[in-house]
């Protein structure tokens, strides 16, 4: 289920897209002095556009792309010439033809490299190829050969050393002398009737394209690149009537799945050895991709997959050069998740041991790994001409799922398919399959960043700033003391349970903090970590099987746990469900179209507003307001109105009079809700109290998630749309996609117009006029004046496309309203609906009021620096 969409989270580093201008950096794949500038979010660029076709190509693409897709991998020329040229091949004693690619096994499972040895497949792929030319001459260089292949083999099981490579490089140098003086007798008159180099065929009896481009790569991937260069003249030499683009894809392939398919987790040396040569073939590919004109690349790929729209990424192989970068990029991206396996088994190592000892050891190695990562995943490749391709930019799959007609299930990502797994449904009846949940690479290294800042906060490891230290302290010793000396488990909502109502009584009775105080703190840590260490997935997850209290959910490649909004609701009631009762909470969970969300109040402390990750007390009074600046909690900006304040506004608001319902205060609270799920639209909604007593009188834990469960259950049954929704001949059926559909239309404008605007345009923009407009003379001279007046006209001309696809999102958003108010019959059951101009007037987009304010205080020459001068007010990409 969907997450709330208004809030813009701060401190992340500036999104970029795919492929930008070139930079004045020279051409190499991964300049230091630009790597520097991205990890401390510098270095912003300008964007190059390239969009998917219209739906209207669709069913063209399919049948182009399947036709092409049949093509064989070989003789891609004319059939007859093809087929007198194999004739000739297999009268001279060649093998009947191979696949150009190789495609590899799956890899083993981890293990000692004794028992699992790498690449055992090659020397296997070798035997055969070998045994299939036994008739041919060259045995004698054939069997160097193989001897080539061992040597690599054994170097890589046991560990490479300078003299194990020498004796490579040697071997390499002797086959490469001896083929050229291989003259094997052929019937030379036939063969040039059929149009083959003598070269060309004597170096078939030797070996096929797609061997030698394996050798080469695994060369390559030895460090030996001149070696693996020689062989790559044999496999162009041996590939007939094979595409240069395809000759080069094939060596990249096999570098690819040589590194990404070998990840051995057995031991740290291990895990070691298996990143470097996943760095190593990186930096391969990477290499690949600067050679290109990305400029020609791009709009060429832009050209394809506008005639072949629904075929995957890096399906339709390599026939053209965007095709071909496509292909690149897939490597890349492949790789890269690679890493993130080896990272997560870094993060494993490093809490168990954290637990056990508490020590950072393992920590440690985890943070230096993710900043190798964060190098190679942070940089721009310049490519030949004038453009560049930000690798952060790339998104790969993070979630691992089954789907099938009615839904599926979302797996364990790590653990070769084992591992917990979790029932999966789609929104849309009419569904029947899925697609995976992508994240920038960008991202993914700002989510790993926070996960170990927060492993050093919680488990008090952190020395670097001293109010973290402080608290990092207090928790290790409440660790200790909640869970009776146990080892506190990060995923564990038990642990969670038992160590939030620790903290909250020692606030509250050592150090004699208000209970609002305290509380407030306590929701900061809990949303805090369920940022880092959860991810929500865009489908439903299954609330009528397993109690998903109990259940074991799966992981993503980030290494957090999915949830959708009814995970995140349960969990937060069950993990605060101590302090409630302290408190004496009221607890309500509302409904939104396809989403639960949930409500807290008591007398003492502010009211809650929960979607997902993100949990937001509002300030009730001007003394709270104050109270939560002075906690410097992140919940507040320092011009929020109190919840008195919103209430006067409400009220002062007409109602739309076509639109029935109460207007009370639930009706305030629940529109209030509902802004903070999915603003200023109108849309039906429900609110269902939990009583204490469901669950007080539980004995134990178990005995709780029970009561939670069932209550939870009982809930489900409420109905917000009209049983018309429900026909298929219904011009309203299934109105609650529509809904879905905004969520993700702002997520798109967010990711995709909003933050490179902040984070890109006007950053720039600000860097250009920062000394003149915060010079002494400052805001009184003339030259403040013109630098503020031109200074704001490029910013709004900037600004104008945002605030134009703003208004378009509100337009539709508006259309709703007037459907629901005018239909018949009527879309909706619910007895309430959240009336979209009414609760306009309770929410705003954080980064509008902001630019607003920048504006209006530009004009008054003070305190004119805008959030998005620095890194700590960039806008982040919506997940």
């Amino acid at each position: 289920m969907q997450g709330r969409i208004h809030k813009a989270i701060r401190r992340a580093v500036p999104v970029q897209t795919f492929i930008s201008p070139a930079s004045p950096d020279p051409p190499d794949t991964a300049n230091p002095a630009r790597v520097r500038k991205a990890l401390r979010g510098e270095g912003l660029q300008s964007q190059l556009h390239v969009g998917p076709a219209d739906d209207i190509f669709e069913r063209e693409a399919d049948e182009v792309a399947e036709a092409v897709l049949r093509m064989p991998d070989e003789n891609r020329m004319d059939p007859g010439t093809a087929d007198q040229k194999q004739e000739h091949r297999q009268s001279n004693g060649f093998p009947a033809p191979r696949p150009s690619v190789l495609r590899r096994k799956s890899p083993p499972p981890p293990g000692p490299a004794e028992e699992q040895p790498y690449y055992s497949d090659l020397r296997e792929d070798v035997r055969r190829d070998l045994s299939g030319r036994s008739s041919s001459p060259g045995a004698e260089l054939r069997k160097k050969l193989l001897e080539i292949v061992e040597a690599i083999e054994a170097a890589d099981a046991q560990g490479k050393s300078r003299k194990d490579l020498a004796e490579i490089a040697k071997a390499v140098r002797e086959f490469v002398s001896a083929m050229a003086g291989f003259k094997p007798e052929f019937r030379l008159a036939e063969w040039s009737q059929a149009g083959f180099d003598y070269t060309t065929a004597r170096y078939q009896l030797v070996l096929s394209p797609s061997l030698a481009e394996h050798i080469a790569a695994r060369l390559a991937l030895l460090g030996l690149a001149g070696q693996a260069d020689e062989m790559r003249v044999f496999a162009k030499r041996t590939g007939v009537g094979r595409w240069p683009l395809e000759e080069q894809s094939g060596y990249y392939e096999v570098i690819t799945s040589t590194a990404a398919e070998s990840i051995d987790l057995s031991s740290a040396a291990a895990l070691t050895a298996s990143s470097d040569r996943i760095f190593k073939a990186l930096a391969l590919v990477m290499q690949g991709i600067s050679k290109l004109n990305l400029e020609e690349a791009g709009a060429d790929l832009q050209k394809m997959r506008s005639i072949f729209s629904s075929a995957d990424e890096g399906s339709l192989g390599f026939f053209s050069i965007g095709l071909y970068l496509e292909a690149l990029v897939v490597h890349l991206k492949r790789l890269h998740t690679a890493l993130q396996q080896i990272l997560q088994k870094r993060m494993d190592d490093a809490i168990s041991e954290v637990q056990t000892t508490g020590t950072s050891a393992a920590l440690d190695k985890a943070e230096a790994l993710l900043k190798d990562i964060q190098v190679q995943a942070l940089t721009d490749i310049r490519g030949a001409g004038k453009a560049s391709l930000f690798v952060g930019a790339l998104a790969p799959e993070v979630t691992r799922s089954t789907f099938r007609k009615k839904g599926g299930t979302h797996e364990e990502f790590f653990g070769a398919g084992k591992g917990p797994r979790v029932k999966i449904e789609y929104y849309d009846v009419r569904q029947e399959t899925g697609k995976e949940k992508q994240l920038t690479l960008q991202r993914i290294c700002q989510i790993r960043q926070d996960q170990i800042k927060f492993v050093r906060e919680i488990y008090g490891l952190e020395t670097r700033e001293p109010k973290a230290k402080r608290e990092g302290e207090e928790n290790k010793a409440l660790l200790a003391q909640a869970l009776g000396g146990e080892k506190f488990r990060l995923d564990s909502i038990d642990d969670w349970r038992k160590f939030l109502a620790a903290k909250y009584d020692r606030m509250v009775g050592q150090q004699k903090l208000s209970a609002s105080e305290a509380f407030l703190r306590i929701l900061d840590l809990l949303s805090r970590y369920l940022k880092a260490f959860t991810i929500s997935t865009p489908f439903n997850i299954d609330d009528y099987g397993r109690n998903l209290l109990t259940a074991p959910l799966p992981r993503a490649l980030t290494g957090q746990i999915i949830h959708d909004c009814g995970v995140y609701a349960l969990r937060i009631v069950y993990m605060l469900s101590l302090i409630s009762e302290r408190l004496r909470l009221k607890i309500r969970f509302v409904f939104f179209p396809d989403h639960v969300g949930l409500i807290l109040a008591g007398d003492s402390v502010p009211t809650v507003i929960a979607h997902n990750n993100e949990i937001t007390p509002l300030p009730e009074s001007a003394q709270l307001k104050s109270l939560a600046a002075e906690t410097r909690t992140t919940f507040f900006r320092e011009d929020y109105v109190t919840l008195d304040e919103l209430k006067k506004l409400w009220d002062s608001k007409t109602r739309d009079d076509r639109i029935p319902g109460p207007k009370d205060y639930d009706q305030f609270i629940l529109e209030l809700a509902g802004s903070y799920f999915l603003s200023h639209v109108t849309m039906p909604g429900a609110a269902k109290d939990i009583p204490a007593s469901a669950y007080a009188e539980a004995k134990g834990e178990a005995g709780i998630k029970g009561a939670l469960w069932r209550q939870y259950r009982a809930l489900l049954s409420r109905e917000l749309f009209s049983a018309e929704t429900k026909k298929s001949s219904s011009d309203i059926y299934q109105l609650h996609l529509q809904y879905l559909k905004m969520l993700e239309d702002y997520k798109a404008f967010h990711n995709s117009i909003l933050l490179p605007f902040w984070n890109v345009a006007a950053h720039k923009l600000w860097q250009e006029y920062r000394e003149r407009l915060l010079s002494p003379e400052a805001p009184n001279s003339a030259a403040y004046r013109q630098s503020a007046k031109d200074y704001r006209e490029k910013l709004l001309a900037l600004a104008s496309p945002v605030e134009e696809a703003y208004q378009r999102l509100l337009s539709i958003k508006k259309e709703m309203g007037d459907l629901l108010s005018t239909h018949r019959p009527s879309p909706v059951a619910s007895k309430r609906i959240v009336q979209g101009g009414r609760s306009s007037l309770l929410f705003e987009y954080y980064w509008r009021q902001d630019l607003i304010k920048h504006l209006k205080n530009l004009d008054q020459g003070r305190d004119i620096r805008p959030p998005f001068s620095s890194r700590e007010g960039f806008l982040i990409p919506m997940d």
